[in-house]
């Protein structure tokens, strides 16, 4: 934080040339020249040490006393010490009404608000508002920021801080703390020795800075370690943000933000973040939401409130970033904000501002979302969080009991030091899943985990295990019915696991920890259908089994050489005639559906067990739930290729034209609008048919087809028939298959 007052600065230049002139000593000429050469260039740190021999040698001096003060109240770690030498310069006759100005910002840095108050007020009565607006405006900002003081020392916030000790905190500067939502993982920027390189930044002769990681054991934070290359490099990386689960990074280079992500135990090379976070000015910090869906950011480009500002991107549908957007006036000042979080919940953006209700310096603020999706007014979370000096880079752990953040205090081991707060009256509503994915053998398997929302249908969020050890951490807020399904490495490799989490409105935070063993597709392989659901006591199909249906469909869609058994069971409530016949029609329906979506029959068998195979005991409800359930079975995998379908003699295929172009899209490309098993059609010259589904019967075709309409959005799709490889008529394709 710079402090000097340009006007200042030429009143103390000629002042200082009278103290030259008096003094011949040319040792005392050298030391104040050296330390005016640093000095006019904001270097304070710099011209400390010369200022302070060259007090030495000419003790009293006034001018240097108030220089020494100014370079301590610029330093990070040190502002308390310029008290004493600012109090001596502002007792001086003649001396510059700018002292009191500093003398009150020295005086607020050690908690004697009033006093700060009335040097300011000294200050505004010495200097002529004409002319020195900016000036005066800045002084009544820093007296209202030591009445704030005042209000919130007299009301302390209940929580517990402390200093994260040696084992985290060197020496040196460390600051900058990112966790994971679970707080197994701490990363934070640090400039001790030992850094990539262990060289020197030549301007401020500091190590340059260098991430390191932590882990936590039970309760205890391990022995950071470098998170070394291709992270670390011989000059400055620094940590940014983190996301939930611990898996993407996001590091500071140059003036930009870059992410990484942890394949396995190995970070990936760090790469630019796109869109238009990253500009020609300034942008040091970031936050991603839970979901990874809205980047929040702090730049001091242009259109924004004041210096620096918070922004935000959102991913849109296509996997690409929106134009950046401002967070508004209502976050925003004239001043500076930076540093900001967004909880886990997606529902609280933590903050530093040195220009909403602050006592003093950056202070951190929260602000809740309401419930028109605007941002509530900041509240300053209170001291002795907050202090008269900079408190920033704040984070807080899912369950809101404790937040990490950087501060210089009285216990600090270095510059800056890492802090824990624990917050011992909260805990926040939402629900933390978490757990490990494994294969065969207990093998660790990096699978994709699809959170969708039962009710709308809405996708919540695509997320993934480590592959090196299968972990992986989701976040869901309450209030809502969840479909969880985790893929494997390939659609065609696993059969998908599929789990219901209903949420209601809770009151308090929540863990489910829950590993699953994936099963390799093969004949005898299946899974329980967790998020089909039926009226009581019938086979209606409720609307909230449409997500689990479309996974079915997507799985024979995906393998075209597999049929499947669809088995219905029930609890020993009930007779044996009634349960038999109430399974087999459960069981039916969902056949029913998939076939109606484009799966031929022949690839489908419907069974109803009733209650002769339960899994749990039917003595407890909670194990009568468990034999109320819907399976999917492989009972076949056809090795010679695909299953022909049902009139599959006449060799002819039904399918779907979705689009046309000359040049070769992936299957996934955003044009197709999600649409799943597209392929290309290159039979046709220059031009490119994309066409989708394979279907030997027209009515499962004409199913598709309007499918594709709705719920994909391609309206001018249509039907096109295959003999072999040649494209046929349609009305020849419906000739050859009544022959057969």
């Amino acid at each position: 934080m710079c402090y000097k007052i340009f006007g200042f600065v030429l009143w103390m230049v000629v002042f200082s040339g009278v103290s030259l002139a008096q003094n011949n000593n040319k040792d005392f000429r050298s030391l104040t020249g050296e330390a005016r050469y640093f000095f006019d260039n904001e270097l304070y740190i710099q011209a400390l040490p010369y200022y302070l021999e060259a007090e030495k040698k000419n003790p009293g001096d006034k001018e240097i006393n108030l220089n020494i003060g100014i370079c301590y109240l610029n330093s990070n770690d040190k502002k308390k010490k310029a008290l004493p030498f600012l109090q001596y310069a502002s007792k001086q006759s003649d001396i510059s009404p700018e002292a009191y100005y500093y003398l009150g910002r020295a005086l607020h840095i050690n908690y004697e608000f009033d006093l700060a108050i009335t040097s300011f007020n000294t200050f505004i009565e010495k200097v002529p508002e004409k002319g020195n607006e900016e000036f005066v405006k800045d002084v009544r900002r820093q007296i209202r920021m030591c009445e704030n003081a005042k209000e919130f020392i007299d009301k302390p916030v209940n929580v517990i801080i402390q200093n994260l000790g040696p084992e985290i905190n060197s020496p040196f500067p460390d600051y900058v703390p990112v966790i994971s939502a679970d707080e197994s993982v701490l990363i934070f920027t640090s400039r001790r020795p030992g850094s990539t390189g262990n060289k020197k930044d030549i301007f401020d002769k500091k190590y340059y800075e260098d991430i390191y990681m932590s882990t936590k054991v039970d309760t205890v934070w391990g022995a950071p370690v470098s998170i070394g290359s291709p992270i670390n490099t011989e000059k400055h990386d620094a940590t940014v943000g983190l996301s939930a689960d611990g898996q993407q990074l996001y590091i500071y280079r140059l003036g930009d933000i870059y992410y990484c992500n942890l394949i396995g135990d190995q970070w990936s090379e760090p790469t630019l973040f796109a869109s238009d976070v990253n500009t020609r000015m300034w942008e040091p910090s970031a936050s991603v939401s839970a979901d990874g869906n809205i980047f929040y950011f702090s730049s001091d480009r242009k259109g924004g409130f004041g210096k620096r500002d918070i922004w935000r991107v959102k991913k849109l549908p296509d996997g690409e970033w929106s134009f950046a957007q401002n967070l508004g006036p209502t976050i925003n000042t004239d001043q500076d904000e930076d540093g900001p979080f967004i909880h886990p919940s997606g529902r609280t953006i933590y903050f530093s501002s040195n220009g909403h209700k602050s006592m003093g310096g950056f202070d951190i603020f929260s602000s809740d979302l309401t419930e028109t999706g605007d941002w509530g007014e900041p509240i300053n979370i209170g001291y002795p969080v907050n202090t008269p000096d900079d408190d920033i880079y704040f984070v807080l752990s899912a369950e809101g009991k404790h937040g990490y953040f950087s501060s210089v205090r009285d216990d600090s081991y270095g510059e800056k030091d890492i802090y824990m707060i624990t917050f011992p009256e909260v805990s926040i509503p939402l629900t933390v899943m978490r757990g490990y994915i494994h294969g065969a053998n207990k093998v660790p398997i990096g699978a994709r985990i699809i959170v969708t929302d039962n009710e709308t249908g809405e996708l919540v969020g695509v997320f993934k295990s480590n592959k090196a050890t299968g972990k992986y951490i989701i976040i869901l807020p309450p209030g809502r019915d969840y479909n969880f399904t985790v893929e494997g490495k390939g659609a065609d490799e696993y059969l998908f696991y599929s789990k219901n989490i209903n949420i209601p409105d809770q009151s308090e935070f929540k863990v489910i920890e829950d590993s699953i063993v994936i099963k390799e597709i093969k004949v005898g392989a299946k899974t329980v259908l967790r998020n089909l659901f039926f009226d009581t006591d019938k086979s209606n199909l409720r609307p909230t089994s449409r997500v689990e249906l479309d996974r079915i469909f997507r799985l024979l869609q995906d393998n075209q050489n597999i049929k499947i058994e669809i088995s219905g069971h029930t609890d020993d409530v009930g007779s044996k005639k009634y349960n038999q016949r109430l399974s087999e029609k459960r069981a039916n329906a969902v056949v029913e559906y998939i076939y109606e979506r484009g799966i031929s029959k022949n690839r489908l068998v419907a069974k109803g067990y009733g209650k002769m195979k339960p899994i749990e005991d039917n003595s407890t409800e909670e194990g009568r739930q468990q034999n109320r359930r819907t399976e999917l079975k492989i009972i076949e995998i056809n090795e010679d290729g695909d299953f022909k379908p049902d009139s599959s003699a006449h060799n002819v295929i039904y399918r779907i034209q979705i689009a046309i172009g000359k040049q070769l899209l992936p299957p996934d490309h955003k044009s197709f609008k999600g649409v799943q098993g597209v392929e290309a059609d290159e039979n046709n010259g220059d031009i490119i048919k994309y066409v989708a589904g394979k279907f030997g019967e027209y009515e499962a075709a004409s199913n598709f087809r309007n499918q594709i309409k709705t719920k994909n959005g391609i309206l001018d799709c249509f039907i096109v028939a295959y003999q072999g490889e040649k494209r046929i008529s349609i009305t020849e394709a419906k000739r050859l298959t009544t022959k057969y």
